[in-house]
């Protein structure tokens, strides 16, 4: 499984829109409460061709979300475990907010290893010292990111 964050007013579209029918390779799960509105495949091709807009609306959102992508993953190459961590606790605070420093509390360890690439064992180890260090606080209403943290 690979985790990606949906942000609010994105797609995530993973098929040409020259098919005649879509077949997920994925499952889309939400980590958060959300919707989701699926729009069948022969939809999309009529409103893209009818409304040239909508076309070049749904291109503009595509080259955004490579070029997040391509900034995250030259942000991210070559840090060690624990400053990959460190990055994606911050990241949490943004895509799942609970609260000033806070990230929501149903965004688990495993969610976490997924977006990050570690495994579950490396981010349950590196939270753990995190904790141990009052760094990172589970509370009521979230997962509360010391600022050191998100500085960091």
């Amino acid at each position: 499984m690979t985790t990606e964050f949906i942000r609010r007013n994105d797609f995530l579209y993973a098929a040409p829109i020259s098919a005649d029918r879509y077949v997920s390779a994925q499952t889309v799960v939400a980590a958060l409460s959300s919707t989701v509105y699926s729009v069948p495949i022969a939809i999309m091709r009529d409103l893209c061709t009818t409304h040239p807009g909508v076309a070049a609306g749904l291109l503009a959102l595509a080259i955004r979300h490579m070029s997040l992508l391509r900034v995250h993953l030259q942000s991210v190459q070559g840090l060690s475990p624990q400053d990959l961590v460190c990055r994606i606790l911050h990241q949490m605070t943004q895509l799942a907010p609970a609260g000033p420093s806070r990230y929501d509390k149903h965004i688990t360890q495993a969610v976490i290893a997924s977006y990050s690439g570690l495994s579950r064992e490396v981010v349950n180890k590196t939270m753990r010292d995190f904790e141990s260090r009052g760094l990172v606080r589970r509370e009521a209403d979230g997962i509360h990111v010391a600022d050191y943290v998100v500085r960091h």
